[in-house]
């Protein structure tokens, strides 16, 4: 039960934070967040969510650093660590989005690409709109279908990426990916345009270099070949001598192993590895000079929101939401990028701030990853306030949006909507 549980998580608590190592990423100043008062708050808010544990990040002045709590394996009693894998769900698609961007152009039609790489699969759609879809369109979510891309049992054969988008895994919830709507037109949360843009990679480098690790402080080379220590892996097997945290239900009850899509949900990782992740794409955004500035600025760029305000509270770039907040300067607001992650038996978030007076010094903001379903979705959302008021920064005033503690209402959502309208009405609309 819970109780039991965050008993054996107390000495888990003292040997992760024992361990805590700071990562730099183009730092400017000391980390002033106290990460042992959040690691405090963290098992607090564990116990009282009934969420078995939590692997976050604190990103400051763009120094990275750990705030783990809780366990891994309840079973095992195996506590979390900086370096416990947790399956990243929807946060693989930012990832996966910047790698197609180094490949192909944001505006090149689909379907000659996927023609001119072998595929013998096409988006079909009504008044030819499948012919219109765009790189672009596949990660913007402004185009395709399918919401939520289901997870396989870990031991049953994995659909192929082609089998997926043409609807040969039906068994699974696989229908096949079609265009849904004039290219451009709205916003519809999709996880199949990652299915096709994952089939789409995979015909231009092969599957090995298309779901290679993704390197070293954003450094992908075009190849797929990864560069210095793996940030994000979209592989599923475990790599030697580390742990994947155990997924589990509200209640506890574990789940066994789901498989899902790399690119749309299928990445691993940990909360600091993405936290450089994110401080190397806003470096790139910021520096000119930086091999991914232009790439950077594609992802991270304002548009015209065509629904994905309603939806998260933010606008839509390329693979990533972005929201800009007030600085104090009405001449300059803090733009911040974020995403939600739901799988089964995960959860997950960040939120960063990439530019504006608020990330003069380099980013600031945080990741939070959780092995627990809708209880951990009010557990990530807790803890979240309690990492921006410890950041204090501009624009934010958790006094206008409900308490965590007095609970969600989502009579009426869908599952697959509960992870983004939590976000949007316990944080995103302070």
């Amino acid at each position: 039960d819970a109780q039991s549980l965050h008993t054996l998580a107390e000495p888990a608590m003292m040997l992760a934070r024992a361990s805590l190592r700071p990562l730099r990423c183009a730092a400017k100043r000391s980390l002033a967040v106290d990460a042992a008062q959040l690691e405090d708050t963290a098992a607090q808010l564990l116990k009282r969510h009934g969420v078995a544990g939590v692997q976050a990040a604190v990103i400051d002045a763009g120094e990275v650093i750990p705030v783990n709590g809780g366990l891994a394996d309840v079973a095992s009693g195996t506590p979390v660590a900086s370096t416990t894998l947790f399956q990243l769900a929807s946060l693989s698609k930012p990832v996966a989005a910047r790698r197609a961007l180094t490949r192909f152009d944001a505006d090149a039609a689909v379907n000659p690409l996927l023609a001119a790489h072998g595929s013998p699969w096409r988006i079909e759609g009504q008044d030819g709109w499948g012919d219109a879809v765009t790189v672009s369109h596949l990660i913007d979510h402004s185009a395709l279908g399918l919401h939520y891309v289901p997870g396989v049992p870990e031991s049953e054969p994995k659909p192929s990426s082609l089998e997926l988008v043409s609807g040969r895994a039906e068994e699974w919830g696989y229908a096949a990916v079609e265009c849904v709507k004039k290219p451009g037109s709205a916003f519809a949360y999709s996880g199949g345009g990652f299915l096709v843009l994952q089939h789409l990679l995979e015909c231009a480098l092969g599957p090995e270099k298309a779901l290679a690790p993704c390197g070293g402080r954003f450094g992908y080379e075009l190849d797929g070949a990864p560069t210095g220590e793996s940030l994000v892996d979209f592989g599923f097997d475990v790599p030697e001598g580390q742990t994947h945290a155990v997924g589990y239900r509200d209640g506890g009850e574990v789940l066994g192993r789901l498989w899902f899509p790399p690119f749309a949900a299928g990445a691993m990782g940990t909360a600091s590895g993405l936290g450089e992740w994110l401080c190397g794409l806003s470096k790139a955004h910021r520096d000119r000079g930086d091999g991914m500035h232009a790439v950077a600025r594609l992802m991270l760029e304002r548009r015209r929101d065509l629904g994905a305000g309603a939806f998260m509270g933010a606008r839509m770039g390329r693979g990533i939401f972005i929201r800009d907040v007030a600085s104090g300067d009405p001449r300059s607001p803090d733009r911040w990028m974020l995403h939600q992650a739901a799988n089964d038996g995960f959860r997950g978030l960040f939120l960063v701030c990439f530019d504006g007076p608020s990330a003069a010094n380099g980013p600031r903001g945080l990741v939070v990853l959780s092995n627990g379903d809708n209880d951990a979705m009010l557990f990530n959302m807790a803890m979240a306030r309690a990492m921006l008021e410890a950041l204090e920064p501009a624009g934010f005033d958790l006094g206008r949006v409900p308490d965590v503690a007095a609970g969600f209402d989502t009579a009426g959502m869908r599952q697959e909507e509960i992870v983004n309208l939590g976000f949007k009405g316990l944080v995103l609309d302070a």
